[in-house]
């Protein structure tokens, strides 16, 4: 992350530091059944459309959500929805890691952490234009994401600095070697 910043400060030439309010984990009672809702169909109709652990997944996510936390946290998340945009008053774009630890396989992945999703689903539910980028490889040859972020209505200014950074470096060229994982 700190070479992909690196690269970010030669292309934009001002990086400045920022703190965002507190989201996570106020979106698990969100994410869980609303992913629920949208796969509920599918699963219902044609489970051997998804593989056991994705499928197990959006189930256990959302098995335990009540109908008062969803609420409460709908309400927070209105909030910070205000919050959050205002951090754009001051800064152009926001420059995160995908994810807070390294990539695991799948065959790694035997249960569903969502602490692995606080740094995407937030900017997904405030509704911001978000991009992950390939910014480097783990030690056992996982990607490692880079994740730009920009106010409402930005895209184009998110996609602008995904494709330059992409120009600048080459992992967007590598590739995992699958019969490894």
């Amino acid at each position: 992350m700190e070479s992909a910043i690196a690269v970010i400060r030669k292309i934009s030439g001002r990086i400045t530091e920022t703190t965002l309010p507190p989201t996570f984990p106020l979106l698990i009672p969100i994410t869980g059944p609303e992913a629920y809702a949208f796969h509920a169909k599918t699963l219902a109709e044609s489970e051997d459309l998804y593989q056991p652990f994705t499928r197990d997944r959006i189930i256990q996510f959302a098995a335990d959500i009540k109908p008062p936390p969803y609420a409460n946290a709908l309400r927070q998340t209105n909030l910070l929805r205000r919050e959050i945009r205002k951090v754009f008053l001051t800064m152009v774009l926001l420059i995160t890691s995908t994810m807070p630890n390294p990539a695991e396989s799948s065959a790694d992945a035997k249960t569903f952490d969502p602490v692995g999703l606080q740094n995407s689903s937030p900017f997904n539910i405030f509704g911001l234009p978000t991009i992950s980028v390939p910014c480097g490889i783990t030690k056992s040859g996982l990607p490692i994401g880079l994740q730009i972020s920009g106010a409402p209505w930005a895209e184009s200014t998110v996609l602008s600095l995904a494709r330059a950074y992409e120009r600048a470096t080459e992992w967007h060229k590598k590739r995992p070697k699958l019969g490894s994982m």
